[in-house]
């Protein structure tokens, strides 16, 4: 029935956290480096081959330039480990690149949750689709929600937001100059704008965002995320070309989350936004709370005053200038069952990057060896020397 379809599980609820013993020369290389860790479940539990750590090659280039080939190979240090939740499993990887990256990815696949298909619901239902003799797929999400706790040159920041706009040229010129700076005309340099005054260019803007009042994004358009430091007297706050040092943040494989105004939107909040940034705070260290799964109010929903723990509670107006920063990212993939998914479903894959911007004087990989090229020997093996510089 179309109700089933609309059930919220929160596995926070449900055991997840459970780690699980990888497979070696399947979830990992058989060389991989395999650790132990464990859970609390009434009691310390040890799982061995919990975690594994590798060196990931061989799949591309991290850069490349002809025709005279120059090129890296592209190499990574992953870190993962499973959680096995209810009918479906998480892998989750830490991926570290040689350009400073870190990518953390969650997998998604284990048994689809399904209904028993009746006759009256047809092959394609609103609410799911056919998959089996009688079992009908349901329309489902799956989101995740990510605490991460960025600290730039010190745990003083300030959230950046870089806009990418578009507007004729001496708007787009004079938005980032001083109000008796303005331009009036269009200097004789610009000559193909003089010609055409009302053709669109791009630029960039940046807001510093000052208040928890405004530091909830929802659908997070087109622009970056970054965490400065915009200390004055900061000795390395900025890279040798005068630029501010940051870091980016921002999403892979994300979706837009397409259901608001459901009766559990109290119990997780976190949802409704792809993005909020607050204060640190040691009593703030989750996201949702373990009995969240059984709220039905909340934001817009019945008995709000019943929401135990949420993201919602903390964004309460504090200022966001050079304080030390923590940001809650929901991450969303909406999943319309085929009958390719029954009874268990391939990996799909979504996360979040943080990358270095403007954090490195240049590419930070030009001092690792990497392949030359000679021409007219394309046959030969290759040289694996690197450029010398000065």
């Amino acid at each position: 029935d179309a109700a089933h379809s609309n059930i919220q599980w929160l596995d926070s609820s449900w055991g997840l956290g459970e780690l699980q013993s990888l497979m070696p020369g399947i979830d990992c290389p058989k060389d991989a480096l395999y650790l132990s860790g464990g859970y609390y479940a009434g009691g310390f539990v040890n799982v061995d081959n919990a975690i594994c750590a590798y060196e990931h090659h061989g799949a591309g280039t991290h850069w490349r330039r002809g025709p005279l080939p120059s090129a890296l190979e592209r190499r990574e240090l992953i870190v993962a480990f499973a959680l096995p939740v209810g009918n479906y499993e998480y892998v989750v990887s830490f991926q570290f690149t040689l350009g400073g990256v870190l990518r953390t990815m969650a997998d998604t696949t284990g048994y689809i949750e399904t209904q028993f298909w009746k006759p009256e619901d047809g092959v394609q239902a609103p609410y799911g689709t056919r998959v089996s003799d009688y079992s009908l797929g349901n329309l489902h999400d799956h989101s995740w929600l990510w605490k991460v706790d960025l600290d730039v040159l010190g745990t003083q920041n300030t959230l950046q937001v870089m806009h990418i706009k578009a507007a004729d040229f001496l708007t787009a010129l004079n938005s980032n100059r001083a109000p008796g700076d303005q331009m009036t005309e269009i200097p004789e340099w610009a000559w193909t704008y003089r010609k055409a005054p009302t053709t669109k260019m791009r630029y960039v803007q940046y807001e510093n965002i000052t208040s928890e009042d405004n530091s909830t994004f929802y659908d997070c358009p087109g622009g970056k995320y970054l965490f400065v430091n915009l200390e004055p007297q900061h000795p390395t706050a900025k890279n040798r070309w005068g630029v501010r040092r940051a870091l980016w943040l921002g999403s892979i494989n994300d979706q837009p989350q397409q259901l608001r105004g459901h009766w559990g939107d109290g119990a997780a909040p976190w949802l409704l936004h792809k993005l909020r940034v607050v204060r640190m705070k040691e009593a703030e260290r989750y996201g949702s709370g373990f009995w969240n799964q059984w709220e039905v109010g909340g934001d817009s929903g019945l008995n709000a005053h019943r929401t135990h723990y949420s993201t919602a509670q903390f964004a309460d107006g504090e200022s966001l200038v050079q304080e030390d920063l923590v940001a809650y990212v929901t991450l969303h993939a909406t999943h319309n069952p085929s009958s390719e998914d029954f009874p268990i479903t391939d990996q799909f894959q979504t996360g979040f990057f943080i990358r270095p911007y403007n954090f490195f004087d240049e590419n930070p990989t030009l001092d690792i060896p990497n392949y030359v090229g000679k021409k007219g020997y394309e046959n030969e093996e290759p040289s694996g020397f690197c450029i010398p510089r000065d």
